[in-house]
């Protein structure tokens, strides 16, 4: 006589993988809800970095400054020119001839731009507001 139904060994095995699946599901909630935490944090940085470039364009801030728990520094870079590179841009010229111009004065050619970072905790952001004089220029063309 023969009676239907599971042995022990199939009812644990059904238990353990049971359990596995529960493990890896809490397991992936758990990863899901700190990239959703990173997310955010990293949305209210850019929100809080936004408004401050914002401001720096319409009102020039201090180099550095705090509001509450964010932090801000501005500052002003500037890079030598690339003089291989330089050569290959102003060396371009279809009609044959090959030109290189603009090595008389290297000065005018410093590549400049702002960096404003934004820190909070120990998150940070870099952002590159226009330079002054384009924030002039456009305020001059309303």
């Amino acid at each position: 006589m023969k009676i239907n139904g599971f042995t022990m060994i199939e009812t644990l095995i059904s238990v353990l993988i049971l359990a596995m699946v529960v493990t890896a599901s809490l397991t992936l909630v758990t990863l899901a809800e700190r990239t959703l935490a990173g997310v955010r944090e990293r949305e209210r940085l850019l929100g809080a970095a936004s408004v401050i470039q914002l401001k720096t364009v319409s009102n020039p801030l201090n180099i550095f400054g705090t509001s509450g728990d964010i932090e801000w520094a501005i500052e002003e870079k500037t890079a030598d020119p690339d003089i291989e590179g330089d050569i290959a841009a102003s060396a371009l010229n279809f009609s044959g001839e090959e030109i290189i111009r603009g090595f008389e004065s290297t000065e005018n050619r410093t590549r400049k731009w702002t960096e404003l970072t934004v820190k909070r905790n120990d998150k940070s952001v870099v952002l590159f507001p226009p330079p002054p004089a384009a924030r002039t220029a456009s305020g001059d063309q309303r």
